[in-house]
């Protein structure tokens, strides 16, 4: 196997170090090298060209978005919120963009140096960019329910304090929820690597984040909330909908 796959594929770094669990014949038996091919072409264009495209028109997109929602005249919580929320998925499409030469065969000494920057990266701004969406939700889901008490939260509180409700609890989830993953790639994560427990640790650590903290949790949640908007955000229109027609028939 490749250095790439080493440095990107932690878990099976991780295996793989391990002569307990991973010998190199057990390695051949279960990857042949004509499948090891189609899978480093598939990493070529999936991995490599694909996220260079659209890792260069998300970047645009979210750079356009900044420019408009950071307008005074757009100025409130939804759109200062969102102005977080491209930031974070900036950083983790700029991360993905320094990785993807790497899986098109142009491994340098810069990428060797900052891999570990941009991995980390990648993990922290996709949980960053989950965390700042269900905070979205939520506040439109308080805003469509509520919105009488919603407006005097805004007045008493501000809305930089009401962003920083969301953004610095988003920052801390993020960091702590990787820690583990960017330990592992340090020197003194790297130490563990040969410890068949530090292993299963691993592996179960995985079951829990990002599968249960970015992946099941932030569905269910998301779901629930844009269901109760969705039906909300009907009764509120029907009476007003109904008097302009009336209104209109009358003149």
């Amino acid at each position: 196997m490749d250095y790439v796959y080493i440095i990107y594929d932690n878990v099976s770094d991780l295996v793989e170090a391990d002569p307990v669990l991973s010998s190199d014949s057990e390695v051949d038996e279960c990857r042949p090298p004509q499948d090891s091919r189609v899978l480093q072409v598939w990493k070529y264009w999936l991995s490599g060209v694909l996220t260079i495209i659209t890792g260069t028109v998300g970047l645009g997109g979210n750079v356009l978005s900044l420019i408009i929602l950071t307008k005074k005249s757009m100025r409130n919580v939804f759109t200062m919120l969102c102005s977080c929320l491209c930031l974070a998925d900036s950083i983790f499409l700029a991360s993905n963009l320094f990785m993807a030469p790497i899986y098109m065969g142009h491994l340098t000494n810069i990428h060797q140096t900052l891999f570990f920057v941009a991995e980390s990266g990648v993990h922290l701004g996709l949980a960053l960019s989950i965390f700042l969406t269900i905070g979205v939700t939520i506040e439109r889901h308080q805003s469509v329910y509520d919105p009488l008490n919603y407006e005097a939260r805004v007045i008493q509180r501000g809305r930089v304090k009401l962003v920083l409700w969301y953004l610095v609890p988003s920052i801390i989830f993020s960091i702590l929820f990787n820690l583990p993953r960017v330990i592992s790639y340090t020197p003194f994560g790297r130490s563990f690597h040969q410890s068949q427990g530090f292993v299963r640790l691993y592996l179960l650590y995985q079951t829990i984040h990002p599968l249960t903290t970015t992946g099941l949790i932030p569905l269910l949640l998301l779901s629930v909330l844009n269901w109760r908007i969705n039906q909300r955000i009907p009764s509120n229109r029907r009476p007003s909908s109904r008097r302009r027609a009336k209104d209109f028939n009358l003149a």
